[in-house]
């Protein structure tokens, strides 16, 4: 089934004793919804109107592995999950939303798919794989979609071969005066100059 139209776990009602370690996704699956394993607490009403009070059982979640047919793992599909360590990802997969595998704290590895043209804000956030990413200082690349931009120039390039401009990419830098983009970007996501109130221009390709 595809759980992206969820806003909650579609395994709230799943009892909440069993430890769930290891998830195989089965082939016909196209998207990884929102929240779908994110380990959150959430409080909500049964049919009865009820009030509850229901902790998820991902935190215990150590592997996954998408099949061929997932092209998008949407937001938070994994954030919280601190035990998870091996994701297995398909050669499909084009798309990561933001705060993915936040807080995945032993996500030290993980192999990103050249399939994969948008990785959202935070998609990593507090995961050793991020560290290892930030470990580098300015701009910081994903296949051809910049992930997140460390540095404090007032001019940045973006390099040639980027296709995607990341999410909130620049967003707060208000020592940005100005930015090149070249020659084949295809997308410029949301908020990705969001407060950068010094930016004066902005060099845009004819294409």
């Amino acid at each position: 089934a595809n759980h992206d139209a969820y806003d909650i776990s579609p395994w709230l009602c799943y009892n909440k004793n069993v430890k769930i370690r290891k998830l195989v996704v089965e082939e016909g699956v196209t998207s990884i919804g929102r929240n779908a394993f994110g380990n959150t607490d959430i409080e909500w009403r049964d049919y009865k109107g009820n009030f509850l009070h229901w902790s998820n059982q991902h935190m215990f979640l150590e592997s996954v592995s998408l099949p061929e047919s997932v092209t998008r793992i949407e937001a938070r599909a994994f954030l919280g999950c601190i035990a998870l360590c091996n994701v297995e990802l398909p050669s499909s997969l084009q798309t990561i939303g933001c705060g993915a595998f936040s807080g995945c704290e032993k996500l030290e590895y993980l192999e990103i798919p050249q399939s994969v043209r948008e990785v959202g804000p935070s998609a990593f956030h507090n995961t050793p794989f991020e560290r290892k990413l930030l470990s580098k200082t300015g701009l910081i690349m994903i296949n051809n979609c910049t992930y997140h931009y460390g540095g404090n120039d007032e001019y940045v390039e973006i390099p040639d071969g980027t296709e995607v401009i990341g999410r909130e990419l620049f967003k707060d830098h208000k020592e940005l005066t100005g930015v090149k983009i070249p020659y084949g970007v295809k997308k410029i996501s949301k908020e990705a100059f969001c407060g950068c109130t010094g930016l004066k221009s902005i060099t845009i390709p004819d294409s």
